[in-house]
């Protein structure tokens, strides 16, 4: 997925934002990450509840890390961008 940084801020910004939360779950592999978003956009998996992430396979650590997203580390990397 490209994202263009220049055009529509906003959105660009929470795509980046969703893109880092799944980026900063623990242990997460890639071949969930593709099993999930072959269902799900990043916001969707986000807004599911735990024990739905729990059937796709994600420990409570995972699920704890995507619904609580570390902020300071989010504002950090994106200061960085």
């Amino acid at each position: 997925m490209q994202i263009d940084l220049f055009t529509r801020e906003t959105d660009n910004k929470q795509q980046i934002v969703d893109w880092l939360i799944l980026d900063n779950i623990p242990a997460l592999q890639k071949r969930a990450v593709f099993k999930l978003l072959s269902r799900h956009s990043i916001r969707q998996l986000i807004a599911l509840p735990a024990e739905q992430l729990c059937a796709y396979g994600l420990k409570t650590q995972q699920i704890h890390a995507l619904h609580n997203p570390d902020q300071k580390r989010i504002e950090q990397s994106l200061n960085w961008l």
